[in-house]
């Protein structure tokens, strides 16, 4: 079952309606202070979103600890490092322009919310 274990949140402003977007990856707008969701795994990811923001509205970003995070596809496992999607949501990456995000810490199918270890670095895994 998934937990979470929050050792520094941090707000920004919502750029966007990210209501619906509860546990998935986000990253810096271009305007500063404000955030949006993640579309892709070069994105410079700052950490997993807590709430439930409108556009304009405080968004709560997890950066480090543990955070529920929505996964995009199916199987992924405990030690899968994890990056964004098109759509925001952790998938499995080894590719070398990749930015991580985190470490899984349990095992999901697509569109599952499971615990991940927020440890954020360029680069893909070792294959």
């Amino acid at each position: 079952m998934s937990q979470q274990v929050g050792v520094l949140d941090i707000t920004l402003k919502s750029n966007c309606d990210l209501s619906d977007k509860q546990y998935y990856l986000v990253k810096c707008h271009t305007t500063e202070g404000e955030v949006v969701l993640a579309t892709a795994l070069t994105d410079v990811l700052i950490g997993v979103l807590q709430n439930k923001p409108e556009t304009g509205q405080a968004a709560v970003i997890r950066v480090l600890g543990t955070s529920k995070v929505k996964i995009g596809e199916a199987d992924m496992s405990i030690g899968d490092f994890v990056t964004a999607s098109a759509s925001g949501k952790a998938i499995v990456t080894t590719a070398s322009s990749a930015f991580i995000i985190g470490t899984l810490l349990e095992t999901g199918g697509s569109a599952h919310i499971v615990e991940m270890l927020i440890s954020r670095f360029k680069g893909g895994a070792a294959t």
